[in-house]
């Protein structure tokens, strides 16, 4: 099957949800063909009432606890598979941009340090949160979750770009690295 940018910005749509796309994506999921009822139910609705949202608040989220990640990246414990994101702030922990990184199976996902630190410097961010889902439900962080966290964190302190919170989602709650005070 040939991928079209309508289809894939549909599928990401499908995939990861309203917020983690772009606003381009969005505007491309728009173009919807079919009755006002189905409308209403599609992909295409919850997109235009993101854009809508995005456009009203004109604000930039700011990152002051965990929970504030958490909220908005909590349609991943809906995920059936893990997912890993970053949020990239400025000096008032305002976030700059959100960044999906990668997509694994149930049991883990590989996440590049390259590719978190070229968007580090792309955006000229100076501090970051991770964010990733348990699809097993149990938020707890694991080996590996600690050995990445502190692989990306230390390699992001030459950039003068710190890890200020890893977070992960899991069965309706979450875990904080800074909240239990790992980070």
């Amino acid at each position: 099957m040939k991928t079209t940018p309508h289809t894939t910005a549909k599928e990401k749509a499908m995939q990861y949800g309203a917020p983690a796309m772009t606003e381009r994506e969005l505007l491309d999921i728009l173009k919807f063909k079919g009755t006002t009822e189905d409308y209403y139910k599609s992909i295409q609705f919850k997109a235009a009432i993101e854009m809508s949202a995005r456009r009203i608040s004109g604000e930039k989220p700011k990152i002051t606890h965990s929970r504030a990640a958490y909220e908005m990246y909590r349609y991943l414990d809906t995920v059936d598979h893990e997912q890993f994101h970053i949020l990239l702030l400025n000096r008032r922990n305002l976030v700059v941009k959100q960044v999906f990184i990668s997509k694994g199976n149930e049991t883990g996902t590989v996440v590049s340090t390259k590719e978190i630190a070229k968007q580090v410097i792309d955006t000229k961010a100076t501090s970051i949160v991770l964010v990733h889902n348990h699809p097993s439900g149990n938020p707890s962080p694991s080996e590996d979750d600690k050995r990445i966290t502190t692989k990306i964190k230390t390699g992001l302190s030459m950039f003068d770009c710190q890890v200020i919170d890893h977070v992960i989602i899991g069965d309706q709650t979450y875990f904080s690295f800074a909240d239990e005070g790992i980070i």
